[in-house]
């Protein structure tokens, strides 16, 4: 079932639509003014709203992502050419650091052979 609306919201609708009509008749230039006063007082709202309020909310997606690119950024940046020689002095005490514990690793000097009393009659076997 259809509701009707009241009379008296029928009695002003008609009002406006005959000022409206009035008006474009006899002073178009008040309605154009009207219109943009309005169109610039919307967009002036929207603007202030989105630079104090909106600007700085982000995504938790978008903080995650660009925190992301930031540390790949960081992990692989390529040397630049003043610093090469730098880069290439650490690799070589990186490699340096890398052989010596090698060194370390097969010779252990910290052991020693004791030599004990060894029974001759016993057979070793292995």
């Amino acid at each position: 079932m259809r509701r009707h609306l009241p009379i008296w919201t029928y009695i002003i609708f008609g009002f406006a639509a005959v000022g409206l009509v009035t008006t474009i008749i006899f002073d178009m230039t008040s309605i154009i003014r009207n219109i943009l006063s309005t169109i610039l007082v919307v967009a002036v709202l929207y603007g202030l709203v989105y630079f104090f309020v909106l600007r700085h909310r982000q995504p938790n997606d978008l903080k995650k992502y660009r925190k992301a690119v930031k540390q790949s950024k960081k992990k692989y940046q390529q040397p630049k050419k003043a610093n090469y020689h730098q880069a290439q002095k650490q690799q070589m005490k990186q490699k340096k650091q890398i052989n010596t514990k090698r060194k370390k690793q097969k010779h252990a000097s910290h052991l020693r052979v004791i030599d004990g009393k060894k029974d001759p009659n016993k057979k070793i076997t292995l």
